[in-house]
């Protein structure tokens, strides 16, 4: 017959019946390879640390799938490496996002898609560096890699000279893409949703 989906079980379609005109009653049973792979990630989540975010959206006490909101200033345009136009806005934080970083910055271009978000320390003589990692391990924990590695005398050396290449993680489609770098003296986490 046929298969099709509901949720993240596929079903197999065994026969139908038609009850009224328009309506039809499916004769259905779930397919047994996918309940299986549902079966183990409930059960991968179910042993899954509670101190091990699940997503990097959990590290930070703002809702960042939605910002910009009505709190940001718009901090004019700015035109990205790829050539196009950005609109920027800008927030400073009351409280410091994971003891990092003072200012949210969001870049949203002229087509209101693939918007960039930017977690910003302007001062790194300011910066934790149990924090910076503290929020490398948390990352590396989010992303599968089993030991990354915390930033040693070279890298601490690099951020106190205001440019370290940092850190970077590939999203996927539940994980968006991740860099944390030293730039021209600004800490940045840079998160691709």
């Amino acid at each position: 017959m046929f298969s099709y989906c509901q949720g993240s079980l596929q079903y197999e379609c065994l026969g139908y019946t038609s009850l009224f005109p328009g309506e039809v009653l499916l004769n259905t049973k779930p397919n047994p390879y996918n309940s299986m792979l549902s079966l183990l990630n409930i059960i991968k989540t179910s042993f899954r640390s509670k101190d091990i975010p699940a997503s990097v959206f959990e590290l930070f006490s703002h809702n960042i799938r939605y910002l910009p909101d009505t709190t940001f200033e718009r901090a004019g345009n700015i035109v990205m490496k790829n050539g196009k136009l950005y609109a920027q806005y800008r927030k400073r934080l009351r409280k410091k996002e994971c003891d990092l970083f003072d200012f949210i910055e969001v870049n949203i271009p002229r087509e209101f898609q693939n918007k960039n978000i930017s977690f910003v320390c302007y001062d790194v003589t300011s910066i934790d560096m149990a924090a910076l990692e503290a929020l490398i391990k948390n990352c590396g924990e989010i992303y599968g890699v089993a030991r990354e590695r915390k930033p040693d005398k070279a890298d601490i050396k690099s951020i106190k000279a205001g440019n370290w290449a940092g850190r970077a993680w590939q999203g996927n489609s539940n994980q968006p893409d991740v860099s944390i770098h030293v730039r021209d003296y600004k800490l940045e986490m840079n998160i691709k949703p």
